[in-house]
């Protein structure tokens, strides 16, 4: 625009509707930036935003290729996360990417990158939990909070079993 062009209905109309669609990119990226985001939650969150369909597919396509939006990198983040924060079993990092959209091949490549295995896991959560006097008390509640975390019934009965027939140290 210059100083003194007329303006006609059809091209103000446009000129409104990129300013909008503009401030709307503006937002979407400084929300995809703040951590990684995986495409679902990028296109329900555009969706929300009353995004046009075709419109999200095209910013979808150009943050991937800027790379500011990977599912592989989306769910090796997650995964680190949780496991930082939350110490889960693979079963429920699992059931959470899922719901975060991600294919089955990038959901096994993220969880073969684990660092620790499933059994060093639930052996530092049990640690850590047995430190909680509702948990060192009540060994049925510490079972029922590991089962919730997605460990297999044998496999915490197993490792509290060996923990039991340690020697004290």
């Amino acid at each position: 625009l210059k100083a003194g062009d007329e303006m006609d209905k059809p091209r103000l109309r446009q000129l409104k509707k990129l300013s909008v669609e503009s401030k709307l990119k503006m937002r979407t990226l400084n929300w995809l930036l703040l951590r990684p985001h995986s495409t679902r939650e990028l296109l329900d969150y555009l969706r929300r935003n009353n995004t046009r369909p075709a419109l999200a597919e095209a910013w979808v396509k150009e943050f991937r290729r800027k790379k500011y939006l990977d599912d592989a990198a989306f769910a090796r983040w997650w995964v680190e996360s949780r496991q930082r924060s939350r110490q889960s079993s693979v079963k429920k990092l699992r059931f959470e990417l899922a719901g975060k959209g991600l294919d089955r091949q990038v959901i096994n490549q993220a969880l073969d990158d684990l660092p620790v295995s499933e059994t060093t896991i639930l052996k530092r959560l049990i640690e850590k939990k047995r430190r909680l006097p509702r948990y060192r008390a009540d060994e049925r509640k510490l079972i029922e909070y590991l089962l919730r975390q997605g460990f297999s019934y044998q496999a915490v009965k197993d490792e509290l079993k060996l923990i039991k027939n340690l020697p004290d140290g």
